[in-house]
C-alpha cells in the first residue's frame, strides 16, 4: 500500500513538474506568438497609389487585415524609421528620411504596414525593365 501511495505521489510530482516547465510555458509562447500574428495582420494594408508626396503617401485600399479599412482611402506618413523596399531591395537607410516621389507613382499597387497612421514599413513590386531587342549581326 506504502509502495503505491509513493508511486503515485511521484506520479503527481512529475505530472506537475512537466506541466509546469514544459507545457504550461510553451502554451503561453504560443498564445503570444498567435497574439502578435494578430496584432500584424491588422496593421496590414494593400491598394493602389492615388497620391505622393515626398513623406506621405495615399493609397484606396483594396486588401487589408481590418476589413473596415478595405474600400477607403488612407493617407498614411513615413519618417526616419520607416522600412522601404521595393521588390527585395531596402531603398531607405535607417535614420534617414526616404522621398517616396522618387520611386512611386499614381496607379502602382502597393503594399503598408501601418500603425497609429503612419506607415512603419512600405513595400511594392520592383518594376519589370522593357525588354531590349538584340541586335543581331
Amino acid at each position: 500500500m506504502q509502495k503505491s501511495i509513493i508511486v503515485g505521489i511521484i506520479g503527481i510530482g512529475a505530472s506537475g513538474h512537466w506541466y509546469f516547465t514544459d507545457h504550461l510555458p510553451e502554451a503561453r509562447i504560443e498564445q503570444a506568438a498567435l497574439d502578435h500574428q494578430k496584432e500584424i495582420n491588422q496593421m496590414y494594408r494593400a491598394g493602389k497609389v492615388l497620391d505622393v508626396k515626398p513623406n506621405e503617401i495615399t493609397i484606396k485600399v483594396e486588401n487589408s487585415g481590418d476589413e473596415a479599412e478595405e474600400g477607403k482611402e488612407i493617407t498614411v506618413t513615413i519618417d526616419a524609421d520607416t522600412s522601404i523596399q521595393e521588390g527585395m531591395e531596402f531603398l531607405s537607410t535607417p535614420g534617414q528620411t526616404f522621398d517616396l516621389t522618387t520611386r512611386l507613382e499614381e496607379g502602382m499597387q502597393v503594399d503598408l504596414m501601418v500603425q497609429d497612421g503612419k506607415a512603419l514599413a512600405v513595400h511594392w513590386a520592383e518594376k519589370k525593365e522593357p525588354e531590349q531587342e538584340s541586335q543581331g549581326g
